[in-house]
C-alpha cells in the first residue's frame, strides 16, 4: 500500500517536470524529430570568419552534438580555404563530406569528416552573369543576375541546384552556373 502511495507522489512530481522541460526546449525537441534529407551534389567552401571555426554536427540543427570543427577562413596560416561537398540539405543545414584544403597537407582524419553544418557558413560564386531563379527550374522567374566571381551564402540545395542568399536576395543557381572552389576563379 505504501509503495502505491509513493508511486503516486513521485508521478505527481515527475510529470510536471518532464512537461516543463519539453515546453522549455521546443526547438531541440523539433530538431531531434525525424527529418527528410533533400539529396544534392554541390561544391562549396567555408566563408565563416569566426575564429572559433565552423561546427560540424551529427544532425541538422544546433541540438545535435558537435563532432568536428572546420577551420574558419584565413585564421590559421595553413588554412586559408576549406572546400567541401554538400551531399544533402534539411532546411538551411547542409550535410557535408570530403573537406579539403589546397594550402596545407591534409590533417589526419580531416578528409573523412562527414556531418552537418549551418549552410550560411558556406558559400560559392557564380559563373558569368548567372541568373538567380525564384525556384529550382529554368522556367522560373529570374530574380537578379549574379556577376562573375560574385556569390552568396548557401541556404539550400536540390540535386545540382543551389539556393543562395545573394546580397539579401534568396534564389536558386542552376547547375553549371556556380563554382564552389575557393582558390580558383570560376571559368
Amino acid at each position: 500500500m505504501k509503495t502505491k502511495e509513493n508511486l503516486r507522489i513521485l508521478s505527481a512530481l515527475f510529470i510536471p517536470i518532464v512537461v516543463t522541460l519539453f515546453s522549455t526546449f521546443p526547438a531541440i525537441a523539433a530538431e531531434t524529430a525525424g527529418y527528410e534529407v533533400v539529396p544534392c551534389e554541390v561544391h562549396a567552401y567555408v566563408i565563416d570568419v569566426n575564429p572559433s571555426g565552423v561546427n560540424v554536427r551529427s544532425g541538422p540543427g544546433e541540438g545535435y552534438p558537435v563532432i568536428a570543427l572546420l577551420p574558419p577562413v584565413g585564421v590559421a596560416p595553413d588554412y586559408n580555404d576549406v572546400d567541401v561537398m554538400i551531399r544533402g540539405s534539411v532546411g538551411e543545414w547542409m550535410r557535408i563530406s570530403d573537406p579539403w584544403s589546397s594550402t596545407t597537407e591534409t590533417k589526419e582524419g580531416f578528409e573523412k569528416t562527414v556531418g552537418w553544418v549551418y549552410g550560411p557558413s558556406l558559400g560559392l560564386r557564380a559563373k558569368g552573369f548567372a541568373p538567380l531563379y525564384e525556384e529550382p527550374n529554368t522556367e522560373s522567374p529570374v530574380l537578379v543576375r549574379v556577376p562573375h566571381d560574385d556569390g552568396g551564402a548557401v541556404i539550400g540545395c536540390q540535386g545540382e541546384w543551389v539556393k543562395v542568399n545573394y546580397r539579401g536576395v534568396k534564389g536558386w543557381l542552376a547547375p553549371g552556373t556556380h563554382c564552389g572552389a575557393s582558390v580558383t576563379t570560376c571559368p
